[in-house]
């Protein structure tokens, strides 16, 4: 009744402020927001009209009134066309109406204007799986670009990324490639236990048997079961080596999606390779060599990680001999970008051998190039007390440097002039060091400081008659400090010896302004005007 009066008498603002109250409380009243939708229309407010639209249809979908939505959708859309939540839901609408075919485009639309809507991406990948004959490689490797946002960041979006699954899963659950899928959504997130149960439910399937065998393998290695796991990837090799009806087709094998490090193979070589880390975990050596001799005679597959392995392995009691295997094997990994791989290599090496410098170096750098700026410094301090326990202060001074770079690249120059000047006390001789650690005592303020260091710079490249080098340093040291009087005079020398009869004049009557009492820039002075008289 009060909106109809409003209405009568022209107030149509008051009618639509009415009408959204009533639907804060309750929004499921499609009665009311069909008759605000007409309002709105009405009044040719299109931004407005397009969001209750939106909500309207939203509404229908959740209540199951699917034809409902798709026509307030399609209006919506006619009425704006580039807006990517109502075609998501369109889209949406079209799949729950088993139009899966013209969901899917609806999907790849939005995903040509953003690639990175994960939203899109599952909802497509979920379309194209439950669509018989649909699911193969290209299924696999769009499943592959959802693991992949959701990585770092995007792992806040995990939990609206499942519910996707498992509704789908509800509705199609004899459908093993959901089930599938909804096990890598949780492997990604690191939810080992639930990603287990989701690919045994997989593993019924015998079209995704090994895919599923292999990726509940990588959760219970990732749990520490290697047994467990081993059992897994047995079972997995021993259906690709029969070529049973499970055995998986090289072309979807290669698209499967993988953890950060592994390389491509051929299904049998990869399980092998898996299989042979999954021996060498659980301790059982003699296998873990059998499996890898197996893989070189079998195949073509002749990489060195295989040969590698193996001498680690049949090295017992060579611990330097080993350790220097497993760096070449790490410098392997590395180069082939795989690592994951080298990663595992060098923890075994820190287990191996604690106070051996060069795996901590490794990891320093791989997790510096992560971005994981604690891990490295960890890495760098442990590395920098190495090398202090064998006396080695250029290299300890190196590494406190290396710390210092890090912090100051972090923006915490701080921490930065503390490593650094650590460093200064082991490398004297270092001028680049020195003058980093000048720029950061004048950015904190620490002028005294600032000074110390740099007189001992100009004093280095004056002392060693680098002239180019000490002018630049003397005249640094008296823009720090006005009154040292002695750079005015080493600065004065240094034009002199050299010619610059003209620039020292110049130096002198400097320092004698500042200093009046200064018997040195009278002396000098006189002996430059003889130098230019003669």
């Amino acid at each position: 009744i009060l909106v109809d009066t409003y209405i009568v008498n022209g107030r149509h603002d008051d009618a639509i402020a009415t009408y959204r109250r009533i639907l804060q409380l309750e929004p499921n009243n499609l009665t009311y927001r069909m008759r605000l939708i007409n309002l709105l229309s009405s009044q040719g407010n299109k931004e407005d009209l397009l969001r209750e639209r939106t909500l309207a249809a939203e509404s229908y979908l959740r209540l199951g009134y699917m034809d409902r939505a798709l026509t307030e959708l399609e209006q919506a859309l006619q009425e704006s066309p580039t807006s990517v939540p109502t075609r998501l839901n369109y889209a949406l609408a079209l799949q729950k109406l088993g139009r899966s075919q013209q969901a899917v485009a609806e999907y790849q639309r939005v995903l040509q204007v953003d690639p990175r809507n994960i939203t899109a991406l599952v909802r497509w990948h979920i379309a194209m799986i439950t669509t018989v004959g649909a699911a193969g490689a290209p299924t696999l490797e769009g499943l592959s670009r959802i693991r992949w946002q959701l990585r770092g960041e995007g792992q806040k979006r995990y939990g609206s990324v499942v519910r996707e699954y498992n509704q789908a899963a509800e509705a199609h659950p004899n459908n093993a490639n959901v089930h599938f899928a909804l096990g890598q959504i949780h492997q990604q997130a690191g939810n080992y236990d639930k990603a287990i149960e989701a690919y045994q439910l997989a593993m019924r399937d015998s079209a995704v048997d090994v895919l599923a065998r292999v990726s509940s393998a990588q959760c219970l290695l990732s749990q520490g079961k290697p047994d467990d796991a081993i059992q897994q990837f047995e079972q997995a090799l021993q259906t690709v080596r029969r070529n049973a009806t499970g055995s998986v087709d090289p072309s979807t094998w290669a698209a499967r999606p993988r953890e950060e490090g592994e390389e491509h193979q051929a299904p049998e070589v990869e399980i092998s390779m898996l299989l042979a880390k999954a021996y060498g975990r659980s301790g059982k050596e003699e296998q873990m060599q059998a499996i890898l001799r197996q893989v070189k005679q079998s195949t073509t597959y002749q990489d060195e990680v295989s040969s590698a392995l193996a001498e680690i392995s049949a090295r017992q009691g060579d611990i330097e001999g080993a350790l220097q295997e497993y760096a070449d094997l790490v410098r392997h990994y590395r180069n082939k970008r795989q690592t994951e791989n080298a990663l595992s290599v060098l923890n075994e090496m820190v287990r191996m051998a604690p106070q051996d410098p060069r795996p901590h170096d490794d990891l320093a750098e791989i997790y510096l190039n992560r971005g994981l700026l604690d891990e490295a410094i960890a890495e760098l301090r442990l590395l920098a007390d190495i090398y202090h326990r064998r006396d080695q202060e250029d290299l300890e001074g190196t590494t406190l440097q290396r710390i210092g770079t890090i912090y100051a690249d972090a923006g915490n120059p701080e921490e930065a002039l503390v490593n650094l000047s650590r460093a200064v006390k082991l490398t004297p001789n270092s001028m680049e060091l020195l003058r980093e650690v000048v720029g950061f005592c004048l950015q904190l303020g620490r002028a005294k400081d600032a000074v110390q260091h740099q007189v001992v710079i100009a004093r280095h490249y004056f002392e060693t008659q680098q002239v180019k080098e000490a002018v630049a340093a003397l005249q640094q040291l008296i823009t720090i400090d006005r009154n040292n009087y002695e750079a005015y005079d080493l600065l004065g020398q240094t034009y002199q010896s050299v010619g610059e009869y003209e620039q020292a004049s110049r130096v002198y009557r400097n320092l004698a302004k500042v200093n009046p009492e200064n018997s040195i820039a009278k002396e000098r002075l006189a002996t430059l005007q003889e130098l230019r008289t003669r």
